[in-house]
């Protein structure tokens, strides 16, 4: 389910390609990314509003999410990471933590 819906993803809205691999390139050994919507656009060549919109379907597909803090995302590590495989399953329970918290916090506005 997850392939076929980056690739639906990725048909729909094809600067979501080139955006994820410019922020897997970006990432730290901790799958944390701190980029700017502006400077993504920058980077990309893309109008805000475009960069925007693809880091919401990458955010919606469960590729990338907040963090909480401007500015800073975490890629999903079921889909990349830059560590071994040890360090891999730490940042999978920390990608969980981070969506529960989410999760509640919505929960909670709602």
């Amino acid at each position: 389910e997850g392939v076929e819906r980056t690739i639906r993803c990725y048909k729909k809205y094809p600067h979501v390609s080139a955006l994820f691999v410019l922020l897997v390139s970006k990432m730290n050994e901790h799958n944390i990314v701190h980029l700017s919507i502006n400077e993504i656009a920058q980077s990309l060549e893309i109008e805000y509003q475009v960069a925007s919109r693809c880091m919401s379907v990458l955010c919606n597909n469960d590729m990338v999410s907040r963090t909480g803090q401007r500015s800073v995302w975490m890629i999903n590590p079921h889909v990349a990471t830059k560590c071994n495989e040890a360090e891999g399953f730490d940042l999978q329970m920390d990608w969980h933590d981070l969506c529960d918290s989410i999760a509640k916090k919505k929960q909670q506005n709602s």
